[in-house]
């Protein structure tokens, strides 16, 4: 297998690209989330919010801010790019994703209302290599 740096692929990028407001961009998004969930694309094509990308930021915490969150009436999803082949990225997929599920918690009520979360991962390496 060969491996192939990706030089000008960044996060800031992939937020800018992904989490643009403009309709064939989102549309793209709704297809990556239908695709790799199984979930049908008309459940979330026309009403898929960017949730704030900072979100859980904390400058004492490493890699604590995720790529491309986004959420709608039912559910929230993580989209998270990883670049290179780390030994924290799974550690990192569950902190954005425990940071998507404690958002929504505001009072002891609102546990009951938690939406599922759902992280994806698009990898440029093969991580299990």
């Amino acid at each position: 297998m060969q491996e192939f740096k990706i030089l000008y692929l960044k996060d800031s990028l992939i937020k800018k690209i992904l989490g643009s407001e403009d309709k064939n961009i989102r549309n793209y998004v709704a297809r990556i989330i239908a695709h790799t969930t199984g979930i049908p694309i008309e459940e979330f094509k026309d009403n898929l919010e960017l949730v704030h990308p900072d979100i859980g930021s904390n400058i004492h915490i490493v890699n604590s801010i995720g790529d491309v969150p986004f959420y709608n009436e039912k559910k929230y999803f993580g989209i998270e790019i990883n670049y290179s082949r780390s030994t924290t990225f799974k550690v990192k997929s569950m902190t954005y994703l425990f940071q998507l599920t404690l958002r929504q918690v505001t009072n002891s009520k609102k546990y009951k209302e938690i939406k599922p979360v759902t992280m994806i991962n698009i990898n440029t390496v093969d991580v299990y290599l």
